[in-house]
């Protein structure tokens, strides 16, 4: 029981760090300098939102099966509506989560086209890009549906009667142990986080290669902008101009360098998220083929039933958490990373505090 514990307190955590970075990251956004970046606003800002509805969500599900009441597991109906209920805030989660992904790529595929595509990604107009964006997220919204539906069922909450694990009723039904169900189930939980994981790569090396590229030819330039002082200016003016330039070298340098940590960082906690569902989708294949239930829904106490439960359990509580931190990192990473982006937010605290004090 201590490792649920440990994970109620980091879920807890990393929830609460997970809200209050979402609602200040949508109010950084709101800056009217954002606005001239209109993909890249009503994108993030999309993200934000649905990370803020992931992580009230995850709050008030730690909370509620911590609840003593929901522990508890008799043999009326009546006892099981808990667990409906946190049924359908898991799929709900997993569905936010799915949106959450979709917004991510999105994100990653217009830093691509404006890095790497410049001359086509700046020909199309303003309103052309907004309806594009627009009819990706709706894509993404249903899209995100077909998990709810299969999490809603798939998610085996364990409750224990006499401390021994026992499976919820509702997995009575032969269609959870059918080939279809798990069909769905390795669609997505499986094969849909690796399709986003082979584009996101291929999309972040392909940025990474070419903040790389715009560096190299930033340098060359400076280069030959230096030996064109050394020949037509004299000895202070030679002096003065490699120390402005030198300077400005290492400002593009630096801020090529965040720029790829930014992508990196994020990079990273889209594979957190990912790798989190493919190992729980896997946890749920080996729960329903390698776990068999008598009718009285005991699990038989035998050493191979409590190894194989306990290495369950330990990657479903790091699932969790590696889930949870990946909703989490978002505005952290922005304002670590993003010089514009911590400029902005500043400006908006400080308006804030302005107003205050006005009052």
């Amino acid at each position: 029981m201590a490792g649920f514990e440990l994970r109620t307190a980091l879920l807890y955590c990393v929830s609460t760090l997970g809200v209050a970075g979402s609602v200040l990251c949508i109010y950084t956004m709101s800056h009217l300098s954002f606005k001239k970046h209109s993909i890249f606003r009503l994108l993030l800002t999309t993200m934000c939102y649905a990370d803020l509805c992931f992580n009230v969500l995850n709050f008030s599900a730690v909370y509620f099966e911590t609840n003593s009441s929901v522990c508890v597991t008799a043999n009326s109906s009546s006892s099981l509506l808990p667990l409906h209920f946190l049924r359908f805030v898991k799929g709900l989660m997993q569905s936010i989560s799915l949106f959450c992904d979709l917004s991510t790529a999105l994100l990653a595929l217009e830093r691509y086209l404006s890095v790497c595509k410049p001359i086509f990604w700046h020909t199309v107009s303003r309103m052309t890009k907004l309806r594009m964006c627009y009819v990706s997220l709706t894509l993404a919204a249903l899209a995100s549906g077909m998990r709810f539906t299969c999490s809603f069922t798939n998610d085996v909450l364990y409750v224990y009667r006499n401390n021994s694990p026992v499976y919820n009723r509702m997995l009575k039904n032969r269609f959870y142990y059918s080939s279809t169900f798990e069909v769905l189930n390795l669609i997505t939980g499986i094969v849909i986080p690796c399709i986003l994981i082979a584009v996101i790569f291929f999309l972040t090396i392909s940025v990474i290669l070419g903040i790389k590229r715009r560096a190299q030819m930033h340098q060359f330039s400076l280069q030959w902008s230096s030996v064109s002082a050394k020949l037509l200016f004299f000895v202070i003016g030679r002096k003065l101009s490699t120390l402005t330039t030198n300077t400005l070298h290492e400002r593009k340098l630096k801020e090529a360098r965040n720029r790829a940590m930014l992508i990196v960082v994020t990079l990273v906690g889209f594979l957190l998220d990912q790798f989190s569902y493919i190992f729980s989708a896997t946890c749920y294949l080996v729960e329903i083929n390698d776990f068999r239930f008598p009718e009285d829904r005991l699990l038989p106490i035998t050493f191979g039933n409590v190894y194989r439960l306990t290495v369950v359990m330990v990657v479903k509580i790091v699932c969790a958490v590696m889930e949870s931190l990946a909703h989490t990192i978002n505005f952290y990473a922005y304002v670590l990373f993003n010089a514009t982006f911590r400029e902005r937010f500043k400006e908006k605290i400080a308006c804030n505090d302005r107003r205050h004090d006005s009052v």
